[in-house]
């Protein structure tokens, strides 16, 4: 049986009907996307959709009156492309990426198998049925983008479109298994009354898909609208915590903060910071300006930076001096901004008072060039250097540095400033000063601790100052103390303003740095000192003052080194003390000793400052001869040996008369060490003995006799 039901419309009368819910559907996704294209992505696709399937259904509902190319044609492969127009704007519009090959593969091959069916092998049931399982494949994705991977509030809008598709999906179902069960004859517009309600079926959920897309859109647009509503309460609230931080710490900041009106330069609001650093309230800052509060104390100051705030909106990090109102003038940091406040220029300026820090520097910068100054200066210009430094830090006029015996309870007056040197003070210079008869200066002394006298005119016992002494308006005198004695004591005075606690600090600081660099100086020069004496003694032979075994071939050798080096003649000389076992022996150790240290005399003064002696042990001597010549060196070696010669000891009422034996050698081919040389002249002096003593041997060329 071909009808099962009776076809109360023609597809005709559905398709035109489709054609117009089309263009109405249409319509009202331009509108959509008109308004939404900058927000929402996919939504000129939906539109797509629609227009594709207005065209579709047009061509289908004209056939009989235009070409069968473009009625048959096109129609469904038109409604199949808006299918999948459909498809890439849901994609889109939800942030998901489908199969976009396969899927225009599917177009393809859809369009081709529809052609082949339409006009090679013309089959009315396998056109239904491509139709029907590409429009499936293509709404079943659409339904999986709408029920898949959202959050909880997209997924709640996405519910109605995706329940469309998937009623356009179960039409497409049910049209196959009609299709399959009533097959219908190739005449499309006397369709069976099955695929009539189908084209119905679809017609009213395009419709409803239409509906549900604006419905979706809407939703978000409701569920952005809630987040931006949030958000922006979100953000009055965190710009009223802002706005609550920033009055806290407008006040709070240690800083100095002032809000200035730029065209008068007018105080519009000050902080705390602001009043306790300057000393003014801000009732009395308020309305006034740093000119007239005479804030500047280097009005020019000003000028610069209104030059700058005009030039870039803004000066970072500037260095200025502002007055307190008690007159104290603070080292400041600041950083001004131009910034609009109810349409009007102001100056929101944050300055930091930077006075201690730069002293802090200043000290450090002080210590570093008192160790520097150290390096080549003595102690007592140490200390006029340490003591300058304070004056000048303090302000003050006159100063000195003295140091404490405190064991015989006295002052050593040691250095006053170099300015009081040369024009404060003219008072005779004593020595050792009982701490007892010292003025209250000395009362850090015996107090232990740092003592400021602001007004000294004031005191009770000032002491009296002795003639020729600058008087004295106020002082600050610091004790330097070790091991809690007192070792020293740092004076400054006649600052032009009270010396407050920041000057005690800065005083007591460098006055222990120099006397600490004072001390490892004086270690410093005690330890060079004993090094030196050490070293003497180690190279100095005791009882004749000359160089001993160890200092005699340290400097030989490199002598020696000197002459090969630049070809210049050497020699060396061997004495020994004839019969000198007998003087011992006869006479005793003691007259020994007074004969050693006269021979070692003798050649002192017979020899040059260039030459080198040196006492090998016993009576043996050594003389190393730069610059001269074998021959020269034995005339040089008969002149000691008849010096020597010409020597009295006096010994119980006579004279003791000792004699030397002379060996002479002179670097050159077989003698190039100062150990071939002393075996050369060893040699030669007892070759002098065994000829009868009181003589010099030598061999000034090789093989040949002095």
């Amino acid at each position: 049986m071909e009808h099962v039901l009776p076809n109360i419309l023609d597809m005709r009368t559905v398709l035109i009907g489709f054609a117009l819910s089309s263009l109405l559907c249409a319509g009202v996704m331009a509108a959509l996307w008109r308004q939404n294209r900058d927000r929402f992505h996919g939504t000129g696709f939906w539109l797509v959709h629609y227009v594709l399937l207005l065209l579709g259904s047009s061509f289908m509902a004209l056939r009989g009156f235009i070409p069968d190319g473009l009625s048959i044609g096109l129609g469904s492969p038109l409604i199949i492309a808006g299918a999948l127009a459909m498809l890439v704007g849901v994609e889109r519009f939800v942030g998901r990426s489908g199969l976009r090959i396969p899927n225009y593969l599917l177009l393809a091959a859809f369009v081709a198998l529809h052609e082949y069916f339409a006009f090679d092998h013309a089959n009315l049931n396998a056109r239904n049925h491509l139709l029907s399982v590409a429009f499936l494949l293509l709404n079943l994705q659409c339904a999986l983008a709408m029920f898949r991977g959202h959050d909880q509030g997209m997924r709640r809008a996405a519910f109605w479109p995706g329940a469309v598709f998937a009623a356009l999906c179960l039409v497409c179902l049910l049209r196959i298994g009609v299709d399959l069960a009533y097959p219908v004859n190739n005449d499309f517009m006397r369709s069976n009354s099955y695929s009539t309600l189908s084209v119905i079926s679809v017609q009213m959920l395009q419709v409803a898909l239409a509906l549900s897309l604006v419905l979706m859109l809407n939703n978000r647009l409701v569920a952005e609208l809630a987040d931006e509503i949030a958000m922006r309460g979100r953000t009055e609230a965190e710009l009223r915590l802002s706005e609550e931080k920033f009055y806290k710490a407008f006040n709070a900041s240690p800083d100095m903060v002032a809000l200035v009106r730029l065209n008068d330069g007018r105080f519009v609001e000050v902080n705390d910071g602001f009043s306790a650093q300057l000393g003014y309230s801000r009732q009395q800052a308020l309305g006034a300006s740093a000119l007239e509060m005479g804030l500047w104390a280097e009005p020019r100051d000003r000028e610069r930076l209104l030059a700058g705030l005009r030039e870039n909106g803004r000066v970072r990090d500037w260095e200025v001096d502002l007055r307190t109102r008690s007159g104290i003038v603070l080292n400041c940091l600041g950083t001004s901004n131009v910034i609009d406040v109810g349409g009007e220029a102001h100056v929101l300026a944050i300055v930091r008072n930077i006075t201690e820090r730069k002293l802090a520097d200043r000290i450090v910068r002080t210590r570093l060039r008192l160790w520097e100054y150290a390096a080549d200066h003595s102690v007592r210009e140490l200390m006029r250097k340490a003591l300058d430094e304070v004056e000048d830090m303090t302000g003050s006029r006159i100063g000195f540095f003295h140091s404490i015996d405190a064991e015989r309870n006295r002052v050593d007056p040691q250095v006053w400033s170099a300015r009081t040197n040369a024009t404060a003070c003219s008072v005779e210079r004593v020595g050792h000063l009982p701490l007892e008869r010292a003025g209250v200066w000395a009362d850090c002394v015996r107090q232990g601790e740092p003592v400021v006298h602001n007004d000294y005119a004031a005191l009770a016992r000032p002491g009296g100052l002795p003639p020729g002494h600058v008087p004295v308006l106020r002082e600050l005198t610091v004790p330097v103390l070790r091991e809690g004695r007192p070792v020293a004591v740092l004076g400054v005075g006649n600052k032009p303003a009270d010396y407050t606690d920041l000057d005690v600090g800065h005083a007591v600081f460098i006055a222990d740095i120099a006397w600490s660099i004072v001390e490892q100086k004086r270690s410093y020069e005690d330890i060079v000192r004993l090094n030196a004496q050490l070293r003497s003694q180690a190279m100095t032979d005791e009882l004749t003052g000359l160089r001993n075994r160890r200092a005699f071939f340290l400097h030989g050798e490199e002598e020696v080194r000197r002459a090969r080096r630049y070809q210049a003649p050497l020699a060396l000389l061997m004495l020994d003390l004839d019969r000198f076992k007998q003087v011992n022996d006869t006479c005793g150790h003691d007259a020994g000793d007074r004969v050693l240290a006269g021979v070692a005399a003798a050649l002192r003064q017979n020899m040059r400052e260039i030459d080198i002696i040196g006492r090998l042990g016993g009576e043996e001597f050594c003389i190393l001869l730069p610059n001269t010549p074998g021959q020269a060196a034995a005339g040089l070696a008969e002149r000691l040996r008849r010096s020597v010669a010409e020597l009295e000891f006096p010994f119980s009422g006579a004279a003791l008369r000792v004699t030397v034996s002379i060996g002479v050698s002179e670097l050159g081919p077989g003698r190039e060490t100062l150990e071939a040389m002393l075996r050369e002249a060893d040699a030669a002096m007892y070759r002098a003995k065994s000829q009868g003593r009181d003589r010099v041997l030598g061999a000034p060329t090789p093989g040949g006799p002095v």
